[in-house]
């Protein structure tokens, strides 16, 4: 409105006659309108696409650790799991693997890699790597979206194990666990895959249950 009047003397305001008014009004009005818009376009993120980015990823290291446990015993492994959770701020959760057999149920973050040099490891919110008085954050675990992918499978899956995985050249005193979560090597893992003593669970009933919820399969097959 004021770039519109600013331009024109008051006398010759006066002498316009009032369908001149309301019209600058009208286009000073809807000019500051567009410009809002663009800004307001221009500045907003889109929603959906934060939410995707904030998810944690499946890293190699972890699938090929999976495929070392999955050779190692006789069980049945999915990684790479998107999975509708309504516990999860963003709607949805990864779940980096699950290792079955009819004994054990595992729920697996992905995995803390070996690193030569490495004096401490933090597990907190995030993974941090405690190196020559460096700390190097990591980006493939979140404290709170693991929790909020527990409290979706231990609804279902009660007597299962959800767990952060560690890599079996990792010494356990170097790690500093702050959260409720149990730490287990790939090999304490297969070692007790292969107890296999009561009988819990129907492996392919859990491989197929999981399949049909997987959004990465879904969203594949569209």
């Amino acid at each position: 409105m004021q770039i519109f009047l600013n331009s024109l003397d008051f006398e010759e305001i006066k002498k316009m006659p009032l369908i001149n008014i309301v019209l600058y009004s009208t286009v000073g009005l809807l000019f500051l309108i567009l410009i809002f818009f663009i800004f307001k376009r221009l500045f907003e993120k889109n929603p959906e696409k934060i939410s995707q980015q904030k998810l944690i990823s499946v890293e190699k290291f972890t699938i090929d650790a999976l495929e070392i446990i999955n050779a190692s015993a006789d069980v049945k492994v999915m990684t790479n799991l998107l999975l509708k959770n309504r516990f999860s701020k963003l709607n949805y959760s990864v779940l980096p693997g699950l290792i079955v057999n009819e004994s054990n149920l595992f729920f697996v973050s992905n995995i803390i890699n070996y690193q030569v040099g490495v004096d401490k490891i933090i597990i907190d919110e995030n993974i941090s790597f405690l190196k020559k008085g460096k700390i190097l954050k990591q980006n493939y675990f979140s404290k709170s979206q693991f929790e909020s992918l527990f409290k979706f499978l231990d609804k279902k899956f009660s007597n299962s194990k959800i767990v952060i995985l560690v890599d079996d050249r990792i010494d356990f005193s170097q790690i500093d666990n702050k959260t409720r979560f149990e730490i287990w090597s790939q090999g304490e893992i297969i070692k007790k895959l292969r107890q296999n003593s009561q009988k819990i669970y129907v492996p392919k009933k859990i491989i197929d249950y999981f399949s049909s919820i997987n959004h990465f399969i879904k969203e594949k097959n569209a």
